[in-house]
């Protein structure tokens, strides 16, 4: 079918205005908002997938003997030391609330709902929500020298490309902020495609690529301070 000039101007803005309400409201940590952006279809397949793939199996800690096996030298004071702050670690990144903020079993995952499950999902790959929730669970002496994984970053719209009437791929650039928000705004960026489909409710954004994809590492310890505290427990 011909186009008028309005609703061709119409077709070709509209994917570009919700791409660009979604990732404003990434930028602003408004996860909901964005999940009520995705396509429903893609949304639901989404939920049956996490509900399937989920399985709220007891997780294992590591025990002292487990740490002398490759170190049999290791005093069992000090192996005992090392598996207790890696259990600290690991239990939180291996639990639900990891994946789900504010989420510790399955049955709550599932009240949820689609929309609600990838706000919270969103949430969790938050790289400064990720630093935060973990920096809780460190040992003291580590805190101090904790430092986020993931740089925090910043999404702006640049242009939108159409693949057909039906699909539509938008470009945008992700500012990271390793030394924070000067060093931000003057870097050049990285550019990353967000796809949308026209659906029945108009456009929505498609479950791919970057704008969903797994959160980075939460925290990462200063190598130089990390060595003089092994150096110490040795």
């Amino acid at each position: 079918s011909v186009l008028s000039w309005d609703q061709e101007v119409g077709f070709m803005r509209e994917p570009l205005s919700i791409a660009a309400e979604a990732i404003e409201a990434l930028n602003r940590g408004e996860w909901r908002r964005v999940a009520d952006l995705v396509d429903p279809e893609e949304l639901r397949s989404w939920f049956e997938q996490q509900r399937a793939r989920i399985r709220e199996e007891p997780w294992r800690p590591l025990t002292p003997e487990a740490v002398r096996r490759n170190r049999p030298d290791m005093p069992e004071e000090v192996a005992r030391y090392h598996a207790d702050r890696m259990n600290r670690e690991a239990e939180w990144v291996n639990s639900l609330s990891s994946q789900f903020a504010g989420v510790e079993t399955r049955g709550e995952l599932e009240r949820l709902g689609a929309a609600e499950a990838l706000a919270r999902y969103l949430q969790a790959q938050d790289p400064r929500w990720r630093f935060e929730e973990q920096l809780k669970r460190l040992a003291p002496e580590l805190r101090a020298i904790a430092r986020p994984g993931t740089p925090a970053c910043r999404r702006e719209v640049v242009g939108v490309v159409h693949e057909g009437e039906d699909l539509a791929h938008v470009v945008y650039r992700v500012r990271r902020q390793p030394g924070g928000a000067e060093e931000m705004s003057t870097r050049e960026g990285e550019l990353e495609v967000a796809s949308l489909r026209r659906t029945d409710d108009g456009w929505r954004l498609r479950l791919s690529g970057a704008l969903f994809a797994p959160g980075g590492s939460a925290v990462v310890l200063d190598a130089e301070a990390k060595d003089t505290e092994s150096d110490g427990q040795a």
